[in-house]
């Protein structure tokens, strides 16, 4: 006996120091990764692997610690239920649940009954036979502390690593998942009820596994069917010998709960082919196999053999330029058939990898956003198979796919000393893995110029900087001494950018750097056309041809006058991207600012204003600062549809704003033609925002000051600017219609009334033909991760990457703040300035509304109508005005009025629509605060949470939840501080320059403020020292600064002497002195040259006269005659098509792309 066990508990021994070993991460060692049992789809189970089995009775459950978070459609859950009859769930279900023919998802009784959030592979009514088993069990890494653990420990290490890789080879999207975690139930030899047990051999039994892996972020859930021969159990139909035939099979899919939304495994959930479902798969080689991703949203992995459905691509975004190589997957794939990926308009060949994937190039674009990706695969001109592809501005894509280092240097002029320039390297530095696996591929490193016409923008190929060499991740030249084959580009392309891509190999792709300015490549051609001063000439060329464009700067939006109004002016501004106080504080362009905001959406030309702000929070004007406030020619996030120059994101503000002011400020003298184009706002016109908001339970706040409650259930109009007062009777242009959910919150146990009161859930928008947004509370489970539920035009979007936080479509930009990392606040923000805020508080909405003067007597709705009478804000959905003094009489003779009983613009569930949540009889508590049935808990708690605050403690009392009553003060009493502080009206007066040769103290031009005024020594003072901005707008009486040197002074003074003698003794010779004067002055400026690197902007004025346009294609010389290139599969690889070298094979200026 001793004998026989001696060999077994060695062999424990053994696994328990490998197991042992693993767990120590200073010791290397590999555990061998058993093999998967022989023709066998399921993972591994049974008591020997350590699963427990649940008690053998239908309809019976099991409750499970997982022990690990695990999140399913968009909530998280740390246990569930083991449901004998082939599902887990995540609450206890109704027992009829199954037994109900159909089984109706979500659960057609909910409310009244629970609709749980439940997983099924195989849902039906299950019975058991001798053989039958439900097993489960939880793979991790275990706690050692017996042979058996370290046994079960290795095996639970071989299943994670099995589902780890099935998942990753199933799901495109899924390449970098580490399943941490696994629930692995599986229903073996389960047989139907109803079955007739007496045949020969026993009833029909099915086989079936369900396992669900996580790393607590992702979840991704494996369905394995070894075996199934019923379908249904008598009670739905099924013949009793073998369980087919009726009208129902089992349900196959997954529910989200709380009677939201069903997602089905079409066609097989609830039909009677589901008998088929292990003979197919969605992972292709392996029948009975199917994976889907759950954790937010329901994907299924691998393929289909449907005729549509959804394309997925890996990774889903990329940058305008292009390039990227992608794994597409959706439909299955076959190797005889041509495999084409349609991107927004722009259709891409793709090459097949296996029946679950291809691999294709993602094309260059002149946009930005969400584009329509989709697939055909069946050599036809049909693309059934319809997905979504974002598009990131090459700035905002963290990290860069090629990084340039050190900045500054690649930013530099190259006009500096030639000694430091020499010794000066600018290094390519990359991931190689992102260019390619293969680790001895060689590769090209190009430099590509950007131009553009009146209608497209190009990029084209400039020079190569290194060709077939090792894919190293890091390339070192310098600019002084490099090799340069391309001597006319700087007359084409002020900046560019550097490009990589293995060579002779399209399908590995390309990868770009962000755009960077050409100076140190045609530093050398800039001095031989213009000098040493090649800037300066430059600057005044751009600025001539500026000149010539369409005037931008009485249509953009004025500057707010401080850092608080521009904070609080949420809708009209967002913070800038190269220069914010919520993480990019390098302000590259704007030095000495310490927060900068920029439009939420540009005017109708594509321009937008921008405004930064100093340390003390005032506006910084170009008179007192270099690098102060600018407008932009070109928005940098581009304007919708983005067709033309200059709407196109990122490139057209390089082209128009970044390298002018590299030419004229960064790297010129003066900034005085770049500012004399692009003048700072000073505030002067400045008008804030007028605003609204509803909160809580829920309590208005209208435009005109007035507070009063309603809690109507159902839902109805926030605000329409379709309706207007009689005496104002115009046509407006913005037809903007804001419409809310109010929904019942759940009853408390901390309440003893019923909570009759409502919240807002759920607010839905849209200005003229924009975009539709809508925003949606989430569940209290579903908060983990996102506080908040955004829907574009009816489809979720997320703002969980840099790149993310503002998205713009057509008429409106949706922007989540920088800093706000579990989209709890949203703002939407339309192309007319106005919009909302909205913040999440504890399953209600908040919701702020501002609107621009211009929406002064065209608002109505539940926010009141804006006249600046508070008096007349009750006006119903026909125009009648009505006076109501009670909560009761606002409820039922003006808030009902709003209630929408027709067609709404929000996106309903599986089975829902307007109606469901419509309750026209609902009654809320009317008084102001309830003093009858308080909770003794909340009464005691009630002054410490709320002090005085009556809405407040109405929520806390109605609704019993402590968190929402507090936010609800909060809100409140932040709402009232922005209206009072941070959107007041201000008064400024006019920037005042800095005078010539001197100086001038204090830079703010509010109310109140005192500049003063000094010369350089040597210069004589005339003038008002000291003025000061009044509440009129207007400065202090005063005369204009001028310091004049002594001999200047005296000159002026003789000169004027003379002048006034001549007058009165010689009439005659009054022209004579007049041009004397005129010709002394024009003397005195060329002569005083030198001053001018003490002045200040806006010194002088723009030069008249019109110059050359280097930019003109047709007065460039023509290009070097080399061999032509192949831009093929439309990616724009360099394709030799000779036998030279590949940079002999390369055609200088050739396009990379064409809009």
């Amino acid at each position: 006996m001793m004998g026989r066990d001696l060999p077994t508990k060695l062999l424990r021994l053994a696994i328990f120091l490998i197991a042992i070993i693993a767990i120590f991460p200073t010791v290397k060692s590999q555990v061998t990764v058993l093999p998967p049992w022989e023709g066998r789809v399921a993972y591994e189970y049974g008591p020997d692997y350590g699963d427990k089995v649940t008690e053998g009775l239908s309809g019976m459950s099991t409750t499970v610690d997982l022990k690990f978070e695990m999140p399913f459609f968009g909530s998280r859950y740390n246990y569930t239920f083991v449901m004998n009859d082939g599902y887990m769930a995540f609450g206890k279900p109704p027992t009829q649940m199954v037994r109900k023919t159909p089984i109706i998802l979500p659960w057609e009784l909910y409310p009244e009954e629970v609709d749980p959030a439940l997983i099924a592979p195989f849902m039906s009514e299950v019975d058991f036979y001798t053989d039958s088993r439900v097993y489960y069990r939880t793979a991790k890494d275990r706690v050692v502390n017996t042979p058996e653990d370290a046994e079960l420990n290795v095996k639970d290490k071989i299943v994670l690593d099995r589902i780890t890789a099935d998942v990753r080879e199933g799901v495109i999207t899924a390449s970098k998942f580490i399943a941490r975690y696994a629930f692995v139930t599986t229903w073996h030899q389960v047989t139907f009820k109803g079955s007739n047990t007496q045949n020969i051999g026993g009833p029909p039994r099915n086989t079936f596994q369900l396992a669900c892996a996580t790393d607590e972020v992702l979840t991704f859930c494996i369905f394995n069917y070894e075996k199934i021969v019923w379908v249904a159990s008598t009670n739905s139909g099924g013949h009793p010998d073998n369980g087919l035939g009726g009208d129902w099979g089992a349900a196959v899919g997954f529910n989200a709960g709380n009677g939201s939304d069903w997602w089905p495994l079409n066609p097989f959930s609830g039909n009677t082919g589901v008998e088929r479902i292990d003979e197919f798969t969605s992972v292709g080689d392996t029948p009975g196999r199917w994976i889907f991703r759950v954790d937010e949203v329901i994907e299924r992995g691998g393929c289909t053999n449907e005729t549509k459905g959804v394309a997925l691509s890996y990774p889903n975004v990329g940058t305008m330029f292009g390039g990227e190589q992608l794994n597409i997957s959706g439909p299955c794939f076959s190797d005889d058939r041509p495999i084409k990926a349609r991107f927004d308009t722009k259709v891409v060949d793709c090459k097949y990898v296996n029946a679950t994937r291809a691999r294709c190039i993602l094309p260059m674009f002149y946009k930005s956003g969400f584009i329509p990706m989709d697939i055909s695969h069946d050599g036809t001109s049909q693309y059934n198979f319809k997905g979504w592809f974002f598009l990131a501005e090459p700035t905002r894509f963290e990290p860069a796919r090629i990084q340039l280092l050190p900045r500054v240097s690649w930013l530099d002029s190259w006009q500096g000393d030639p000694n430091i320039l020499e010794q000066t390297e600018l290094e390519v530095k990359w991931d190689p893995f992102n260019i390619t696996y293969f680790y001895d591929a060689k590769i090209q490193i190009g430099v590509w110029g950007y131009r553009e016409t009146t209608t497209q923008g190009l990029w084209e190929f400039v020079d190569m900087l290194a060709q077939s060499r090792s894919n190293d991740g890091l390339y070192k030249f310098k600019p002084y001494s490099m090799v340069r084959n391309n001597d006319w580009a700087w007359e084409r392309y002020d900046f560019g950018a550097i490009r990589i891509n293995v060579t002779n190999d399209e399908w590995e792709g390309h990868y770009w750097s962000p755009p960077v300015p050409l100076a140190w490549y045609h530093q050398p051609f800039y001095e031989r056309a213009h000098g040493a001063n090649w800037s300066d000439t430059l600057c005044q060329e751009w600025h001539d041809i500026d000149r010539g464009m369409t005037p931008i700067l009485n249509s953009l939006n004025y500057c707010p006058c401080n850092l608080v109004q521009a904070e609080n002016d949420k809708i009209r501004w967002v913070p800038d991207d190269g220069c914010n106080k919520d993480g990019k504080m390098d302000c590259e362009f704007n030095a000495d600012a310490s927060h900068c905001v920029k439009q939420s959406y540009p005017n109708i030309f594509g321009a937008s204003q921008q405004c930064c702000y100093d340390i003390r929070g005032q506006l910084m004007h170009v008179f007192d600062w270099k690098f102060g406030s600018t407008p932009m020619r070109s928005h940098p996030w581009g304007l919708y549809p983005f067709d033309i120059p200059p709407r196109f994101p990122d490139w057209c503000n390089y082209q128009y704003d970044i390298m002018p002011h590299m030419f004229c400020c960064k790297w010129g003298k003066y900034c005085d033609p770049y500012y004399w184009r692009r003048p700072s706002d000073d505030c002067q016109t400045y008008t804030p925002p007028k605003s609204a908001i509803a909160f809580g339970d829920p309590h208005f706040l209208t435009f005109d000051g007035r507070e009063y409650n309603f809690n109507g259930k159902g839902e109805y109009t926030l605000f329409n600017s379709e309706h207007h007062h009689s005496d104002k009777n115009l046509a407006f242009p913005h037809k903007l219609i804001v419409q809310a959910r109010f929904e019942q919150p759940g009853n408390s146990s901390y309440t003893l009334l019923e909570a009759n009161g409502t919240l807002i859930t759920a607010v839905v928008a849209r200005e003229n033909t924009s975009a539709i947004v809508e925003i949606q509370s989430r569940p209290l489970h579903a908060r983990w991760r996102y506080k908040l539920s955004v829907l574009v035009n009816g489809r979720k979007v997320f703002f969980d990457r840099p790149y993310f936080k503002a998205q713009v479509y057509e008429g409106v930009t949706v922007f989540n703040p920088y800093m706000d990392l579990d989209q709890s606040e949203i703002m939407v923000q339309f192309a007319s300035g106005g919009g909302f805020q909205v913040r999440e508080n504890h399953g209600s909405l908040t919701v702020t509304m501002f609107l621009p003067l211009e929406y002064k007597y065209y608002t109505r709705g539940l926010l009141g109508t804006w006249d600046d009478n508070a008096n007349n804000e009750f006006r119903t959905e026909q125009g009648t005005l009505v006076t109501p003094s009670t909560d009761r009489e606002i409820f039922f003779d003006f808030g009902e009025t709003w209630r929408i009983e027709g067609k709404t613009m929000f996106t309903y569930g599986t089975g829902k629509s307007s109606m469901y949540y419509q309750e026209i009889g609902f009654e809320p508590i009317f008084d102001e605060v309830p003093t009858e049935g308080i909770h003794p808990d909340i009464e005691q708690a009630l002054p410490g949470v709320c002090s005085d605050n009556k809405f407040c403690q109405y929520d806390f009392i109605v609704t019993g939840n402590r968190n929402l009553a507090a936010d609800t003060k909060r809100h409140m009493e932040e709402y009232e501080l922005m209206v009072e502080e941070g959107l007041k009206r201000l008064v400024s007066c006019m920037a005042m320059p800095w005078p010539h040769n001197g100086q001038k103290h204090g830079y703010s031009n509010l109310e109140g403020a005192v500049v003063e005024f000094t010369c350089f020594p040597g210069y004589v003072f005339w003038g008002t020292a000291e003025r000061r901005c009044q509440t009129n707008g207007q400065w202090s009486d005063g005369i204009g600064v001028v310091c004049r040197s002594e001999q200047e002074r005296w000159r002026v003074a003789v000169g004027n002497k003379i002048a006034i003698t001549f007058a009165v003794l010689v009439p005659a010779l009054i022209v004579v002195a007049g041009f004397f004067y005129i010709f002394y002055w024009r003397g005195r400026a060329d002569k005083h040259d030198h001053y001018m690197q003490n002045t200040q902007p806006y010194n002088y004025p723009p030069p008249t006269e019109v110059r050359y346009d280097r930019r003109a294609v047709e007065k460039l010389p023509e290009p070097m005659p080399v061999a032509d290139i192949s831009l093929e599969k439309g990616n724009g690889s360099i394709a030799s098509t000779d036998k030279k070298s590949d940079f002999d094979s390369v055609e200088l200026g050739k396009a990379e792309s064409v809009v």
